[in-house]
């Protein structure tokens, strides 16, 4: 990949991230300066859970969609394509069983005691776990210029309900509108794959049934459980705080700093989005060449502008938290901490996808699950100590993760 090639995918996979992530943060400035501690936190509550959930009926199928995606007219001669529909077709009865499930389920767990109702808990994981397939399809196929147009539209109406839901003083109006933009999204994102593919690559025929249905469980299981446990740290985390003196001011202070931890990451993310269509394509030559140049400049290009942003962001910290309201004021520098933890963590993105293209699902499960002991582990003790686990843990766990990584990679000759 041409460096101009890369910036040019890479900007407008940028304006994607923009315009998804940075409705959501501004979202919550609004939200959070104009509702009460508890309503903001229910807000927060529904947004990490129904991302956490989806992530769980995903079944590991996004990441699945953008390497199957990839390889599109890139097949080897005489090899069995990949199950496009099959995947799709699964990824659609997952999200409808796991909507059903949601609905049964006790509400208390569901909820976790807090004013949101169970059924829009339930319609927003089935948005989002509709979207996975066809956002990871559209990532593979690097049709980043339309996904931004869509990704502006629907971050606009989540904005909007972030808005209304200020001038009403009632979060639901917020839940609800994101809900409806997810949707939406994952509408605009399946137009623009069937178009790209067409719907006879689409079809699943009954023979593709048993031996797409064997690649795909091959490639997706482990990916199932690394999505898992990716999405799980984060909201376990967060359940280890809600249980901490002043609860639900320490989970608002925990819930913004994840935000900021992500932001820190779109760039580092971007790159390696942007990269792992063609690293799949590289690994499907005979003679993988350039293969190497093109992770380097992905790890470099990573960790410099997650460091650009992040000490920028820890600069600016004190003006930044003013956004959130007064009531932040005294934990001014908390931002900083996440930042950091977020750039000790920029190349793990890059490194862990160019793993998985070169068929290392099962040596990045490995790694994810020691990143996952880490984080849990060392929340536990900051949270005996009564000190907000996010940052450190994050941190911690970040470093572990990036350098089992450099060793999996090297070991595999991917560097």
């Amino acid at each position: 990949m041409k460096k101009n090639d890369l910036v040019g995918k890479a900007f407008w996979s940028l304006m994607s991230q923009i315009f998804s992530r940075g409705s959501l943060i501004v979202s919550a400035i609004v939200l959070t300066r104009h509702l009460n501690t508890s309503d903001f936190a229910a807000y927060s509550y529904f947004q990490l859970t129904i991302s956490m959930l989806a992530v769980y009926a995903a079944m590991g199928l996004g990441v699945t969609s953008s390497r199957y995606f990839a390889e599109v007219g890139h097949e080897k001669h005489g090899s069995i394509p990949a199950p496009l529909g099959l995947l799709w077709l699964t990824s659609i009865v997952i999200a409808i069983t796991v909507f059903a499930v949601i609905l049964v389920a006790p509400s208390r767990l569901v909820t976790a005691g807090l004013p949101i109702p169970k059924w829009l808990i339930a319609l927003g994981v089935l948005t989002l776990t509709l979207e996975i397939v066809p956002g990871g399809a559209v990532l593979g196929l690097e049709r980043y210029k339309q996904s931004s147009l869509i990704c502006m539209i629907s971050g606009a109406m989540t904005l909007v309900g972030a808005l209304y839901a200020s001038i009403k003083s009632d979060p639901l109006w917020a839940m609800s509108v994101m809900v409806v933009a997810a949707f939406l999204q994952g509408v605009g994102e399946s137009i623009i794959v069937v178009k790209a593919v067409g719907w006879k690559r689409l079809a699943v025929s009954r023979s593709m049934m048993v031996e797409g249905g064997l690649r795909l469980l091959k490639f997706a299981g482990p990916m199932l459980f690394i999505s898992l446990i990716a999405i799980s740290g984060s909201w376990i985390v967060g359940r280890m705080v809600l249980i901490m003196e002043n609860s639900l001011y320490e989970f608002s202070i925990y819930t913004i700093g994840l935000q900021w931890f992500a932001l820190v990451l779109v760039l580092p993310g971007i790159i390696a989005k942007v990269i792992l269509p063609r690293v799949v394509r590289t690994s499907l030559k005979t003679e993988a060449t350039g293969q190497a140049k093109l992770i380097w400049q992905g790890i470099k290009i990573s960790t410099l502008t997650a460091f650009a942003v992040a000490l920028l962001g820890a600069l600016m910290a004190p003006m930044l938290i003013k956004m959130y309201g007064t009531q932040y004021n005294e934990n001014s520098w908390f931002l900083s901490e996440y930042m950091l933890a977020a750039f000790l963590n920029a190349p793990a993105n890059t490194l862990g996808n160019s793993i998985i293209a070169n068929n290392g699902q099962m040596q990045w499960l490995k790694i994810m699950l020691i990143w996952f002991a880490t984080l849990i582990s060392t929340a536990i003790i900051m949270v005996r100590f009564d000190v907000n686990p996010g940052a450190v843990s994050l941190g911690i766990a970040a470093v572990v993760q990036t350098a089992l990584g450099f060793y999996v990679a090297r070991s595999k000759k991917i560097i």
